[in-house]
């Protein structure tokens, strides 16, 4: 005669189908990644890229909502919200309460929405 499994408990059937980490320290690397980003020195931009970031400069009016990443001195920065100010003479713009010098813009792009 079979003798019959005892049955296992719900959480060790449960623990079965956890999802399966592949590559263990992943999420860890990666945000290492992301703040060794932020605290490197600035990186200098292609001309290309300089171009771009010209060309939505150019076209950014005061009341847009932007992103803008740039460099603060300490590492890199985000910054959304509404553009409260463009002073091409001092080649600046505030974006909320953030004064952001053109020349440490690594990225920007307007938001709709």
């Amino acid at each position: 005669m079979a003798r019959e499994r005892a049955k296992m408990p719900a959480w060790q059937r449960a623990k079965q189908f956890a999802p399966f980490a592949a590559l263990t320290g992943f999420e860890g690397a990666l945000r290492q990644k992301e703040e060794d980003f932020r605290r490197d020195g600035k990186r200098t931009l292609f001309e290309d890229g300089a171009g771009e970031i010209d060309a939505v400069l150019r076209s950014v009016a005061r009341g847009d909502t932007v992103i803008v990443i740039f460099f603060d001195g300490d590492g890199y920065d985000e910054a959304e919200g509404t553009v409260r100010y463009i002073r091409p003479e001092e080649h600046s713009m505030k974006v909320g309460d953030t004064v952001i010098e053109y020349d440490s813009i690594i990225e920007i792009r307007k938001t709709y929405g």
